[in-house]
């Protein structure tokens, strides 16, 4: 029996640095560059993954938002798809992501239905990899509580859509980090 191995889906920002802290066997983590504005997440992501003893590779796609935008349509599902192709290729048998309650409204594929249905596609498909979302019935606040409670040092993450060195404390990712008391 193959032995249960994941990839973590890193960004760089609380969540996915959270799950990668959390997660059993974890043996790679990846990053998609898919021009964002806020590309200097995948260098605190490399950072993290370097803490952990753990190979880091980007995956670049071509740019498909528009300039500035911070997401586009389907990003978790792509970002789930290029996870399980990875994972696939270098035989883990998991991808993790970071998805959470608190971006349910924003995000529809950030929603459990939403990943419950890419579950059943890949089985149907015959994929050998699972997709596991730790954090999805967790709100920002309780991931950042059980950040705390690991004792993660949220400070080595990046959650600013600016793209700043410095958090520019005015987007959306900027305000939900400090709602959250990360």
């Amino acid at each position: 029996m193959q032995k249960r191995s994941s990839v973590v889906m890193l960004s760089g920002g609380i969540d996915s640095c959270v799950c990668l802290h959390t997660a059993i066997n974890p043996v790679a983590c990846v990053g998609i560059d898919y021009g964002q504005p806020h590309k200097i997440e995948l260098k605190y992501a490399e950072q993290i993954a370097s803490d952990f003893d753990l190979p880091f590779t980007v995956i670049s796609i071509p740019l498909i938002t528009k300039s500035n935008d911070v997401v586009f349509n389907c990003r978790n599902a792509t970002i789930a798809c290029l996870g399980a192709s990875y994972a696939s290729s270098i035989g883990a048998t998991t991808i993790i992501m970071g998805s959470n309650w608190s971006d349910w409204d924003r995000f529809p594929d950030c929603r459990p239905n939403f990943y419950n249905n890419l579950r059943k596609t890949f089985l149907s498909a015959e994929y050998s990899v699972s997709i596991a979302t730790p954090l999805i019935n967790m709100t920002k606040t309780e991931v950042v509580n059980l950040a705390k409670k690991h004792q993660i040092d949220l400070s080595k993450t990046y959650s600013c859509y600016e793209g700043k060195y410095e958090p520019c404390n005015v987007c959306l990712a900027c305000r939900t980090r400090k709602e959250a008391g990360a």
